[in-house]
């Protein structure tokens, strides 16, 4: 390793970036990491990241800090941008050598709107970003490591010393305990007669033209009887639902989690894709009453235009950022494990010019978890819920310096602060829509997270 360090160096030394950043970044490969009990130990830290996409065997957990972009605010993605047009890095690396480039720098998030210093979501700026000092992989049966450093305090000892507490992590993980005994207890000041007022008041605005299309969202809160192992939630939920990003952000004493369905954009080899996600029913108790629900939701009007709404705002946002853009005429039905939505995948070129904070002040929020008209929904949103959705309906995800990137809708998520679990759900209200069965949809959006405590057990009995 010694030989490839002194090359990267004097590859960093030869480059001229007036002045700018260096980041090298060392990529090795190692036998075997066990990542559940990986991402236990590190869940003591301060930070820490965790990305998985069970059903392609490919997993990120992030070490340590090593630049941060934290903005607040309306201008929070423009501000964002700019200071990393700012840093202008070099990114020097070995990646090349491995054979593929899809490897994150930065992972993070932002919030639903501004919002900065509300509770509980205090821990996390608007526009919440990082690179890790060390980022471990696991990609196609087979673990990696990589150590990122920034030029100016990078040496053949600093690597060693890094390289060396990244080993002792590996082979020193605190136990791996399950939750069970865990009990759960309801603090939540929400009822379905909140609910069905609010729903009633947004129809009455849908009824004088506000708007034709409202997300309004649920928070249900819960006390636990004494810490919690998000490392076995994590495992539990990747199980249950492999064909979704299972993913964790932990800063502070606050840790956003959960098991999002909904792809907002992924941008590989400057291709990129985004799903449009709205409309669901229940998945069946047997076969033939799942097709039947399926064709059900497929005939549906209310639903159809709703995910027609998305479709079209997400063709639209597009056309800022991608060439070339396809998608099908009508939407296919996606299956979860306990419910099914309308989907229809969109595809462009994404151009050349086009920056990632930029793509995604464009594309988000989306009206399936906003409404339409977007600007006037959102008014109506922040108006209207008593809460603050912090990152639950923002964005999650990691991007690189390439213009590599995925990113996701955070949805089918909580923040877990202190004993206390904020589950959130939401669903579109239209006219025509019914506020027991919107009631019953975001209990079905709640069961992710409420299956992992005993109190869903209690609730349903």
């Amino acid at each position: 390793m010694s030989r490839e360090i002194q090359s990267l160096i004097d590859l960093a030394r030869n480059q001229n970036n007036n002045g700018h950043a260096k980041i090298i970044s060392l990529l090795s490969e190692v036998e075997s990491l066990d990542f559940k009990g990986l991402f236990n130990h590190l869940y003591n830290n301060s930070q820490t990241y965790s990305w998985s996409k069970p059903n392609e065997n490919t997993s990120f957990i992030t070490n340590g800090v090593l630049f941060s972009i934290e903005e607040n605010g309306p201008n929070r993605l423009l501000s964002s941008q700019s200071i990393l047009d700012k840093a202008s890095f070099t990114h020097i690396n070995n990646f090349e050598d491995f054979k593929f480039v899809d490897i994150p720098l930065f992972f993070g998030g932002i919030k639903f709107s501004p919002e900065s210093g509300k509770e509980p979501w205090e821990n996390f700026a608007d526009s919440d970003w990082f690179i890790p000092e060390t980022l471990f992989i696991k990609k196609d049966e087979k673990y990696y490591i990589c150590e990122n450093f920034l030029f100016s305090g990078f040496s053949q000892e600093i690597f060693e010393i890094r390289a060396q507490n990244s080993a002792d992590v590996t082979n020193k993980f605190s136990q791996f305990y399950d939750n069970e005994g865990v009990s759960f207890s309801n603090i939540s000041d929400d009822d379905t007669a909140e609910w069905n007022l609010l729903v009633a008041n947004a129809l009455k605005e849908i009824e004088n033209g506000e708007f034709s299309k409202i997300v309004l969202s649920r928070k249900v809160m819960l006390k636990s009887s004494s810490d919690i192992n998000i490392s076995a939630w994590l495992f539990a939920l990747g199980l249950r639902y492999p064909r979704c990003y299972v993913f964790a952000y932990k800063k502070g004493n606050s840790i956003f989690f959960g098991a999002t369905p909904e792809k907002l954009a992924v941008i590989h080899n400057r291709i990129i894709e985004a799903d449009a996600l709205a409309g669901s029913i229940p998945r069946g108790n047997s076969e033939q009453e799942d097709v039947k629900l399926a064709d059900e939701l497929l005939l549906n009007k209310k639903n159809c235009a709703e995910h027609r709404a998305v479709v079209d705002f997400i063709v639209e946002s597009f056309d800022s950022f991608a060439d070339e853009i396809e998608y099908p005429v009508k939407p296919v039905i996606k299956k979860l494990k306990n419910i099914q939505h309308l989907w229809t995948p969109i595809k462009g070129s994404f151009k050349s010019e086009s920056d990632i904070f930029l793509m995604l002040k464009s594309i988000h929020p989306t009206p399936a978890i906003c409404g339409t008209p977007w600007r006037k929904a959102l008014e109506g949103i922040i108006k209207k819920e008593s809460f603050n959705r912090g990152f639950f309906t923002g964005v999650i995800g990691w991007f690189n310096l390439e213009k590599e990137g995925e990113f996701a809708v955070g949805i089918r998520s909580a923040l877990l602060k202190d004993r206390i679990l904020y589950g959130y759900a939401g669903c579109g209200i239209v006219e025509g829509s019914d506020p027991e069965e919107e009631y019953h949809e975001t209990m079905l959006k709640l069961k992710p997270i409420l299956s992992l405590t005993e109190y869903e057990k209690v609730s349903q009995s």
